[in-house]
Order: structure tokens, then C-alpha cells, then sequence
């Protein structure tokens, strides 16, 4: 590293512990997850020691306080995910894994990558995620719920509740749209972006707020990134002479859900999209294949958009290199 006393921390969050690691001075420190004890340890450490970044990975939500605290005192985070620091481990030949090994390799990670800090999101940002994720934990119980009513063997009764649930979920999921549009509307910024996304025909008021707080990347990437981003980038299987097909993974997969969605109505009611599958159809394409593609066309014009400030017009959206 390029002076002495700068650092690079790797935190390993538990739900009541941080097991933090300072490289390359080789400290080790464990930590209850409080923020007065967060707020003591870093002071003392910033007194004696520049940090460069600190690297964490997300823990189903116990690295929050973490973040909120160090980023409050002026210090930069980047949030990684778990999936990158374990082929770290595995090409480090790191076979053992206690925790204070593992803040050790996100350290590690920090300085071999040389990663930039994490865009951090607001409490406001936070929330809609977060009703995000419930809406979509709700929906997929919905749809199993409509499965169950679906067959014939039930007793009335039996129907009855299921009939009175899904109601219910119908009744909560409507109510976290609203909050939802409450808080996207009260951000100038997400608002102008809703705005310019429901121009695209096929993209309604629902579908706008998700992609506009759940890719908040959209208008900052290229589209073969954006595209990769969601999971809609095909992926080569070939080997040796065996060329296999191309499909699609990764990604995430709740907006991939939302914009096969999209996709369906814009094939129906935008006639550019309609054109598009059309022709990738007469060109002998698999139905599923023309399908992936119209989506991804539509992300990547989605993009383009966003990037370039423009309502959707239907010949004159530049595509994003």
C-alpha cells in the first residue's frame, strides 16, 4: 500500500457480534453489533490510522447499522456481494472459514480488487426496497394460494379461506403500492425518472416505480452491463467443438419477473416491440429466444432513455453503447 498507516477493514457481521480486521497492520478486533461500540472502535481507529475503504458484505440486514454508522463519521463502504468474496476465498486457497477469516479475506478483497465505495441509500431508499421486497415476498404466496383454489377436490370450506387469504394479501399488497407511490413522489429525482419511464408504452405506474427503485442503476450503465445487470445478457455454454446454447442467469430476478410482464404487453400494444418479435420470429428464432431478446431490447431502450434524458418516441430512442 502507498503509506504505512493507511487501511483497508474487513467486517464479518453477525447478528450480535462484528469481527473486524485492519489490513495491512494485521489487527484484529471483535465488536458487539451496537452503534455506540461501532462509533468507539472507528474513532479510535481513525486517530491512528487513514481508512481507505471498508468492505462488508450484505447479512440479511445486521450490516445496516454498520454502514450507517461508519458513513455518518465520514468513512467510505463498499458492499459486496457474498458470491464474489467466496471465488476470492477459494482463489486466495483460503480453505478454512471462521469469521475472523473471513473479515480478513474481505479486506483482502479490498485492496486485490481495488473496489470503489458503495453508493449509500437513504433511509427513504431503504423503505421502498424494503416494501419492494415485501410485496414481492406477498405476491409469490398469492400465487400459490391460487394454485391451491384452483383444484376441484376441495371442500367449500377449504375454498372459503383460501378466497378470504388471497383477498387479504390483494388488500395489503394494494396497500404497500400506495405507500410506495407515496414516498417515489416525494423524490424529485425518482419521480422525473417514473415520469420518463411510463412514456414507453408497456410500462404502467407499477412497473415504473420498481424499475426506478430497484435499478436505480438504469440511465448509468452500458447496455451490455445493464443487460447483465438484470440477468438478460445470454451466457455462452460451449466446449471444445460442442457449440451449446446461449441462455440467460443471474441477475435479479424479481425485475427480470416484472419485465416479462412488460414484454408481454409491449409484443400487444407498442408497435415497434410488436415489430421486433415479429421479425426475430420470420428469422426462424425460437419463441423463447425472440422473447429474451425483445426483453432485453427493452431494457437496454429503457436505458437509453434515462441516459440520454428523452421521453420514448418510437424511431428516434438512441440505443446506449
Amino acid at each position: 500500500m502507498s503509506q504505512t498507516n493507511e487501511v483497508i477493514v474487513g467486517i464479518d457481521v453477525a447478528k450480535d457480534k462484528l469481527d473486524i480486521y485492519l489490513h495491512p497492520v494485521n489487527i484484529h478486533q471483535e465488536i458487539v453489533n451496537e452503534a455506540s461500540a461501532i462509533k468507539k472502535f472507528f474513532l479510535k481507529i481513525k486517530s491512528k490510522y487513514t481508512i481507505k475503504i471498508i468492505v462488508l458484505e450484505p447479512t440479511g440486514g445486521y450490516e445496516k447499522l454498520s454502514v450507517k454508522v461508519v458513513s455518518t463519521l465520514g468513512l467510505e463502504v463498499h458492499i459486496v456481494h457474498p458470491t464474489q468474496v467466496h471465488h476470492f476465498a477459494l482463489s486466495e486457497k483460503f480453505l478454512a472459514k471462521t469469521d475472523k477469516i473471513d473479515a480478513k479475506i474481505l479486506a483482502l478483497f479490498g485492496e486485490k480488487k481495488q473496489v470503489e465505495a458503495s453508493v449509500i441509500k437513504s433511509e427513504k431508499d431503504e423503505e421502498s426496497r424494503e416494501l419492494i421486497r415485501r410485496k414481492q415476498q406477498l405476491g409469490d404466496i398469492l400465487i400459490k394460494e391460487k394454485m391451491r383454489l384452483s383444484h376441484d377436490h376441495l371442500a367449500k370450506s377449504t375454498k372459503d379461506s383460501l378466497n378470504r387469504f388471497i383477498k387479504q394479501i390483494e388488500r395489503e399488497m394494494e396497500l404497500i403500492d400506495k405507500k410506495l407511490q407515496e414516498i417515489v413522489m416525494k423524490d424529485e429525482v425518482k419521480k422525473a425518472v417514473i415520469t420518463r419511464l411510463k412514456t414507453f408504452k408497456g410500462i404502467g405506474d407499477k412497473s415504473a416505480v420498481l424499475l426506478a427503485v430497484s435499478v436505480p442503476e438504469l440511465g448509468h450503465l452500458n447496455r451490455a452491463e445493464i443487460a447483465s445487470l438484470i440477468g438478460v445478457a445470454p451466457v455462452n455454454h460451449d466446449s471444445g467443438k460442442k457449440s451449446g446454447y446461449r441462455a440467460i442467469q443471474a441477475g435479479r430476478f424479481h425485475v427480470r419477473k416484472m419485465l416479462y410482464m412488460v414484454t408481454l404487453s409491449s409484443i400487444q400494444f407498442n408497435a415497434r416491440i410488436k415489430e421486433f418479435y415479429a421479425r426475430l420470429i420470420a428469422k426462424g428464432k425460437k419463441t423463447k429466444v425472440a422473447f429474451v431478446a425483445v426483453m432485453r431490447k427493452i431494457l437496454i431502450t429503457l436505458n437509453a432513455m434515462l441516459k440520454h434524458k428523452k421521453d420514448y418516441q418510437l424511431h428516434q430512442v438512441k440505443m446506449a453503447s
